[in-house]
């Protein structure tokens, strides 16, 4: 695999998606939200105590990674769709192989989330520092979680954001027609959807174990784990390797099956 061809593909996906409409529309729509949850945290900032603080952080976590689903997972199909006749691919066929294409696109996509999540941060931290009001609040939030817990939940994103990913990937591979991909995509909302309710709604740290080896309810059951129970080290460590292993696995298997299925 060329890195440079990688690299030249994924700033040419970030650029073309960063420029389009609909990127924007849906930019705006966590922001609208925060302005919500902002007003009820300020009407409730008497009632904030730890459980509270770590509660509201994990359903933020879980609504952030359905976000990305949804706002994401539609953006990757779009892009691995095969489509050759258009002038774009022409270009990128031009500048490298399928292969650094297929993966250039995926990477530039995981760019682009973290582009938006490092933008909604830089906005966050201007609103905290520009209202006392808010600032107090959130001082008195981040004692309850500390710095150790956020590195920890951080790490989690990141695993939950690269596999979904890597599922709207897979399932582009099938889809030919343009028109079917949001209900394609279904079953990646699905799946969140039921690891958000067993997370919700089950403690037993029995579960831990069986967690451990699925994608997404491993980020979410852990996150929960960390926030309420001061979650081992030494299991969170496991699981983070067992991930990047299963990761590496399902990487190499849609390698794979990509080369059947896209740029025939």
């Amino acid at each position: 695999m060329n890195i440079h061809n990688l690299n030249s593909v994924a700033k040419f996906t970030f650029k073309t998606n960063i420029k389009k409409t609909s990127y924007w529309i849906w930019f705006t729509l966590p922001i609208s939200t925060s302005i919500f949850l902002f007003t009820m945290l300020l009407l409730n900032k008497n009632a904030i105590n730890s459980y509270n603080s770590k509660l509201s952080l994990l359903t933020i976590m879980i609504s952030l990674i359905l976000f990305i689903a949804m706002f994401f997972s539609p953006i990757v199909s779009n892009e691995l769709i095969d489509d050759r006749s258009s002038k774009i691919n022409e270009y990128l066929f031009s500048i490298s192989n399928s292969r650094n294409i297929i993966f250039g696109k995926i990477l530039g996509i995981i760019n682009l989330i973290f582009f938006t999540l490092l933008t909604y941060f830089c906005l966050l931290l201007i609103v905290i520092f520009n209202e006392n009001e808010i600032k107090i609040t959130f001082s008195k939030i981040y004692t309850y979680i500390g710095t150790i817990t956020l590195i920890q939940l951080f790490i989690l994103m990141i695993l939950g954001v690269i596999w979904i990913i890597l599922f709207a990937s897979f399932i582009s591979i099938f889809v030919k027609n343009k028109k079917k991909i949001l209900y394609s995509l279904l079953p990646i909302y699905l799946f969140i959807g039921i690891s958000a309710f067993i997370t919700l709604h089950f403690y037993a740290k029995s579960l831990i174990i069986i967690s451990m080896f699925l994608p997404i309810l491993s980020q979410l059951f852990s996150s929960k784990l960390l926030l309420l129970d001061n979650y081992n080290i030494y299991l969170l460590i496991a699981e983070i390797i067992i991930q990047f292993l299963e990761i590496y696995i399902f990487a190499r298997f849609f390698n794979k099956e990509h080369k059947k299925y896209l740029f025939k």
